[in-house]
């Protein structure tokens, strides 16, 4: 505190007044003198009403300002409109209390970490490896987290639901091909979180509509007090980790689904905000590592509904960070019935299959597999006509289902009459990688073929012992050459030889109709390539052939050309 003493008037002069520098030196004096035994909130009137601007920065000012930078709300702006009342500038007297604050703090941080604290260090070496086990492949891990973004109404909620009938049945789930062919293992407990949806009117008739058996859905719906006489349930938050934890260890669930995340953050969590939304993810992380369950987190879109699908999500990238698998839900354009599911991220392999799924008064019906990307979906490859594109995009798409090979000049003119133009036709064409083959009756236009994606050996674990040996659960294409070793002739009933058959060749068995004899495998020179599958341009015939009616069309898996080795129009 400040001593020098300032003038006094002569106290024997009996119009002599005390002068306002005496008065307000005498406070300080006595404010100095019973500085050391003064708390905060008694410092602070005195700092206000008698401190210079400039000694504000002293060691007696600033650490008692420091105490309500944050707290009491509206405190610190008005201690900053008081000090430039006595004109100083409140930005540096700001910049100078957080510098103390930062000070402060990293000291406090370092007494506290040594000597009584020590860092926790693990030798890769001592760490055993241990395979990724999937709820969903390639959707759901166990002890993971997941993320699903999108529109409110689109049908994420009616999804996550059918997801927990399926598990609380044992049902199996799509695959790559869109076939529900892939295991879920043993039958398993939901732990429910939903802020949205009633449980009486909403979610129970859906779960009953989708055949789950409910005694393995729980709802966490929030907390009570400790005092037996208290009835009063309070609403749950992440605030309340520990009280998660406990569930998690009674119930022990498979999968738990938190719809939206934003509702359960709490007051004090800005969803914006990383370094404030990371500590939740990470205890959630952890609890899903520990309890082995996949927990996915619901989020709605933000605000735009365009740009990069692993950025669509409302709040922090860092909720995308956290998460090991990012997907989204999105309407498909001209479907008002139909929705699809999109991967965005997968840091435990490789993207999965858009899915489809209806959604309408039958109720939740799985509905194949798309070829659209969650890129091209989201809007980063549709180009100036968005909307135009899509529909585009799934009517070619649907219009060439099932691998046969359509006439070219036919999809332009069915294209025309239902209102898509040439250009958005072609351009649809690019992005489905529509197959093009010159033949003696023209161009013709077919799919290619799905690749069968499936689990790897030791990877994907249903039945609770981790890998699988052998064959994966998943039907293969038997058509379909697996890598390193020949082609398998699938078993297909014969039917009544038609003569004189334009040929079109196709690697899908399930294609065959009634109207369809099958060529058999066989191999030979140029001489023999009638209708015996011989490929004209390298004479190679490795794999199984099929006779369809229709227009020729020779897809050689040798050397892919074309008969005739013409352009692609």
């Amino acid at each position: 505190m400040p001593r020098m003493m300032p003038s006094t008037p002569d106290d024997n002069s009996p119009s002599a007044e005390l002068s306002s520098e005496y008065v307000a030196f005498k406070a300080r004096l006595d404010a100095s003198d019973m500085w050391e035994g003064m708390n905060a909130t008694e410092r602070l009137p005195v700092i206000l009403e008698t401190f210079a601007p400039a000694e504000w920065f002293g060691e007696d000012a600033l650490p008692t300002l420091a105490c309500y930078r944050e707290r009491p709300p509206g405190r610190w702006g008005q201690i900053k409109a008081t000090f430039k009342g006595l004109g100083g500038n409140p930005f540096d007297l700001e910049k100078a209390v957080d510098t103390l604050i930062d000070l402060a703090t990293a000291e406090q941080l370092q007494s506290s970490i040594l000597p009584e604290h020590r860092p926790c260090l693990t030798t890769l070496d001592s760490v055993t490896t241990e395979s990724i086990e999937w709820l969903w492949w390639p959707y759901l891990a166990l002890g993971k987290l997941a993320i699903l973004d999108g529109d409110p109404g689109v049908g994420k909620s009616l999804l996550t639901l059918t997801l927990a009938a399926c598990l609380s049945q044992g049902w199996a789930l799509p695959d790559q091909q869109g076939k529900l062919t892939l295991p879920i293992g043993h039958s398993g407990t939901t732990l429910l979180l939903s802020a949205e949806d009633g449980l009486a009117d909403t979610i129970k008739p859906r779960l009953e509509a989708a055949g789950a058996d409910c005694q393995r859905i729980v709802a966490l719906t929030g907390w009570q007090s400790a005092d037996p006489e208290s009835t009063q349930e309070l609403p749950f938050t992440l605030q309340h980790m520990v009280l998660l934890a406990s569930v998690l260890r009674s119930i022990q669930p498979r999968l738990v689904i938190i719809d939206p995340i934003q509702a359960y953050l709490g007051g004090r969590i800005d969803i914006n905000r990383a370094n404030e939304t990371r500590p939740l993810l990470a205890a959630l992380a952890h609890l899903a590592t520990l309890h082995h369950c996949a927990i996915l987190l619901i989020r709605h879109p933000a605000k735009g509904g365009q740009g990069h699908a692993i950025t669509r999500g409302l709040g922090s990238i860092d909720f995308m960070g956290a998460a090991r698998s990012g997907l989204f839900v999105e309407q498909q354009p001209g479907r008002p019935d139909a929705a699809l599911l999109c991967q965005t991220k997968n840091n435990l392999g490789p993207l999965g299959r858009t899915q489809r799924f209806t959604r309408g008064q039958e109720g939740f019906t799985w509905a194949g597999v798309s070829r659209i990307t969650a890129e091209t979906l989201a809007g980063g490859d549709r180009g100036p006509e968005p909307d135009v594109f899509l529909e585009t995009f799934f009517w070619l798409e649907q219009r060439l289902e099932g691998g046969m090979a359509w006439s070219a000049k036919d999809m332009l003119a069915e294209a025309e009459l239902v209102g898509y133009s040439k250009k958005m036709l072609y351009k649809a064409k690019k992005a489905l990688v529509v197959i093009s083959r010159q033949t003696q009756d023209g161009w013709t236009w077919r799919l290619p073929s799905l690749s069968p994606t499936t689990p790897v050996s030791g990877v994907y674990d249903v039945t609770g012992v981790t890998g699988i040996s052998g064959e994966s659960d998943v039907i293969r294409d038997a058509a379909v050459p697996i890598e390193g070793q020949q082609p398998a002739t699938p078993d297909i009933p014969k039917t009544p030889d038609i003569p004189d058959t334009p040929l079109v060749y196709t690697r899908e068995p399930e294609l065959l109709r009634p109207n369809v004899r099958r060529v058999p495998e066989t191999t030979g020179t140029r001489d023999d390539a009638r209708n015996d599958g011989i490929c004209p341009s390298c004479h190679h015939a490795a794999w199984v052939i099929f006779a369809v009616t229709g227009s020729v069309c020779l897809d050689c898996g040798h050397c892919q050309r074309p008969e005739g080795g013409s352009s692609t129009p």
